[in-house]
């Protein structure tokens, strides 16, 4: 219906234009017939790039229809455990002498043994479990999947999320044995992997 109309308006430009018979007008109508044009050819570009997409998304749809959901998803590279990395530790991210932060290394494995940078939320726990100590939850933080995707890096040590949060006040205090505990929810498949590791003495 556009291309229709823009036709239409060109045809009208050009008899117009023949009709002023060389009048001081012309150029002002050529200007809008070559203005007309370009309009048209975008159109029919947005047209053809549009008509394309269909296309490959109706191909992409009948390819889905003709395999099982559940073949689909057994394809998948499953997240078959996390583990919290070695370099878990308490630092002096301040440098005044005293622990400040609490820095968690989050590795995700899959069915093939690797560490894949699966889409999820975690729920990290920091606990005091001397039988002796008066508080044994010192501190506990959430991270969205959408935090957890600006936290995956990668160095000579591996693939990892890197999780820092501030030590607790009861934390800096007592840093001795401490463990920290995270859950990480799998947003692919919904399943919930839990691992913990003892800090140690420091």
């Amino acid at each position: 219906m556009i291309h229709k109309i823009m036709r239409i308006a060109l045809l009208t430009a050009v008899g117009l234009l023949a009709g002023c018979g060389g009048s001081a007008g012309d150029s002002s109508l050529w200007d809008k017939i070559y203005q007309l044009q370009n309009e048209n050819n975008q159109l029919q570009a947005r047209a053809d790039k549009l008509e394309s997409e269909n296309q490959q998304l109706l191909e992409q749809e009948n390819a889905l229809g003709l395999l099982d959901r559940q073949i689909r998803l057994s394809a998948l590279d499953r997240l078959d455990r996390i583990e919290i990395g070695k370099h878990t530790r308490l630092t002096d991210e301040n440098g005044d002498g005293r622990l400040d932060t609490l820095t968690v290394q989050v590795i995700p494995i899959d069915q093939a043994e690797d560490a894949v940078k699966a889409p999820g939320g975690m729920e990290v726990s920091l606990w005091q479990l001397n039988p002796h100590a008066e508080e044994h939850l010192l501190g506990q933080w959430t991270v969205t999947p959408q935090q957890a995707r600006t936290l995956w890096g990668r160095s000579l040590l591996g693939r990892y999320y890197r999780l820092k949060f501030d030590l607790p006040t009861a934390a800096q205090n007592h840093p001795d044995d401490l463990t920290v505990k995270v859950t990480f929810t799998d947003y692919l498949t919904g399943k919930t992997l839990q691992s913990q590791k003892t800090l140690g003495p420091r």
